[in-house]
């Protein structure tokens, strides 16, 4: 009894500090809703809009009167050193979603947005290169809004954002639960209007699941069923023979490994830009396989006609 009179009289006391709130503030509190584990800055000034409110401040200085209100707080993670995130106190946030359970949802699909939008390869760079620990670091921070992404996207039907997010996913929960990950791809595949694109995305990621819990002709079925979903819908295989020769290789299957890197190489050269394309896919497989601090290959090439080109790529 004594714990629920407890409850009782915060909610009465977060209830009254809301209605002292200026309409900017309870816009921007609701919009924070949509947050799991906290958020940065920028992620603040992307996802939460206050258009809508002609005098609203600018989002830091909205942010700061809210932490000055002890609504918001600041949070530190050692894995992302010097950068400042924010976070709601818990008995604010369920109030929130008690007192106003639709006023975020608009939020929702903008916040699912952001964070998928790093499955894009226009975006992976944002926080490091792919397969670097700067960015799995950063990735790590935000999985709870990542996998926040990816479940709106199955809410919603939204199979484009959904796998999107789900490669992002995969970044972090291919090393530590891949078979978590496994379930995601697997709801995925199910949805109704998944495109071929990322029909065979999803089935390249299960073959990299495979390959990591040691299922290695699991892994190569997998592959093949993803060349030939590529092949029948008009889709580069580039990214899909080099795993497939690196799976057959493996396997002691050294002639059938070697065909597919020829086949490889012959359609980089049809693609264009070999050399760049080339020492840049060495560069990525290696980064994702090792995780250096620093990197640096040396492509060196010398085509017919006496033709001499180096292309040198460096991480980070």
């Amino acid at each position: 009894r004594e714990v629920k009179e407890r409850q009782k009289t915060m909610r009465q006391a977060i209830a009254w500090s809301w209605d002292l709130l200026s309409p900017w503030e309870q816009v921007c509190m609701a919009q924070c809703s949509v947050f799991h584990g906290g958020f940065s800055l920028d992620a603040a000034e992307e996802i939460i809009d206050l258009s809508d409110i002609p005098d609203a401040p600018w989002m830091v200085f909205v942010i700061e009167t809210l932490m000055e209100k002890s609504l918001l707080h600041a949070t530190y993670s050692p894995l992302v050193p010097g950068e400042v995130r924010f976070d709601m106190y818990g008995s604010i946030r369920d109030f929130v979603l008690e007192t106003l359970p639709d006023s975020a949802e608009h939020t929702r699909q903008r916040h699912a947005h952001y964070w998928a939008r790093l499955g894009d390869r226009k975006e992976r760079e944002r926080y490091g290169a792919r397969g670097s620990m700067d960015r799995l670091n950063v990735l790590q921070v935000e999985l709870e809004n990542i996998l926040a992404a990816l479940h709106w996207g199955f809410e919603a039907g939204d199979s484009a954002t959904a796998a999107q997010a789900c490669q992002v996913v995969g970044e972090v929960l291919l090393r530590f639960s891949p078979q978590r990950l496994q379930g995601f791809t697997g709801q995925l595949l199910e949805m109704e209007g998944v495109s071929a694109e990322d029909r065979v995305a999803m089935l390249r990621l299960n073959s990299l699941i495979w390959d990591r819990i040691g299922a290695r002709e699991k892994a190569l079925e997998t592959l093949r069923e993803a060349l030939s979903l590529a092949e029948k819908e008009g889709l580069s295989t580039s990214r899909l023979l080099p795993p497939l020769a690196r799976q057959l290789f493996q396997l002691g299957r050294h002639e059938e490994a070697h065909d597919a890197v020829i086949q490889a190489v012959t359609l980089l050269q049809k693609e264009g830009h070999f050399h760049e394309a080339v020492t840049n896919r060495i560069l990525d497989d290696l980064v994702a396989k090792i995780s250096p601090r620093k990197l640096t290959v040396e492509g060196d090439f010398m085509v017919r006609g006496g033709i001499h080109t180096v292309v040198r790529v460096s991480h980070p």
